[in-house]
C-alpha cells in the first residue's frame, strides 16, 4: 500500500492530476484530503458494529474487493475522460478512502491475533522499511511515466499500476 501511496500520492500525483481537471484550489484540496481524514473517520462508527464480530478478515476481503474495483475505476475515468470526470473520480477516490478506513480495522484485527507480540515490531518496522523502498521505487516509475508519456495517458498508466498493486495487495 505504501507504493500504491508512492504511485497515486495525494500530496504528488493526485494534485498534479486534479490540477488538469479544475482551477478549484477546493475541489483540489478536498480530493488530496480523502487520504488523510478518510482513514480514520470509518474507523469511529464502525469500531462499535466491528467489535465482538467473529469473522473480521471476511470484512477485510469485502473492503479490499471494493477498494479493488475504484482503483481500476480511477484508472479508466481517467482513460476514457468523460465530461464529468471529476466527480466521477472524486466519488470513486472518496469511496476507495472510505473503504481503506474500514479495512483498516479488520487488518489491524487480523494482524493483531495473527503474529506473535514478540514479532510486532519486527513485523511493523520490516513492512515500513520494504514500504519505503517500494516507495523510492514508485517515485522512479512515476518519474518515468511522465517524461515518456502525455497527459492523461501518463496519468492512466499511473494509476492503472497502483489499480494493479492494489490486487496483488
Amino acid at each position: 500500500m505504501n507504493l500504491v501511496d508512492a504511485l497515486t500520492g495525494s500530496s504528488t500525483m493526485l494534485p498534479l492530476y486534479l490540477s488538469t481537471l479544475t482551477k478549484s484550489s477546493v475541489l483540489i484540496g478536498l480530493g488530496t484530503s480523502f487520504h488523510d481524514a478518510l482513514w480514520p473517520l470509518p474507523q469511529i462508527f464502525m469500531a462499535h458494529f466491528h467489535e465482538g464480530k467473529p469473522f473480521k478478515k471476511y470484512v477485510y476481503d469485502r473492503t479490499a474487493l471494493v477498494r479493488v474495483l475504484m482503483m481500476f475505476v480511477l484508472a479508466f475515468v481517467i482513460l476514457l475522460n468523460p465530461p464529468s470526470v471529476l466527480w466521477i473520480f472524486l466519488s470513486a477516490l472518496f469511496i476507495y478512502h472510505v473503504f481503506g478506513g474500514i479495512a483498516g480495522l479488520s487488518f489491524m484485527d487480523v494482524v493483531a491475533k495473527t503474529i506473535s507480540p514478540e514479532k510486532l515490531t519486527s513485523f511493523w518496522g520490516l513492512r515500513i522499511a520494504l514500504g519505503g523502498v517500494l516507495s523510492i521505487g514508485g517515485g522512479f516509475l512515476v518519474k518515468f511515466i511522465l517524461n515518456r508519456y502525455s497527459s492523461p495517458f501518463d496519468f492512466y498508466l499511473v494509476f492503472i499500476s497502483a489499480a494493479i498493486i492494489v490486487t496483488v495487495g
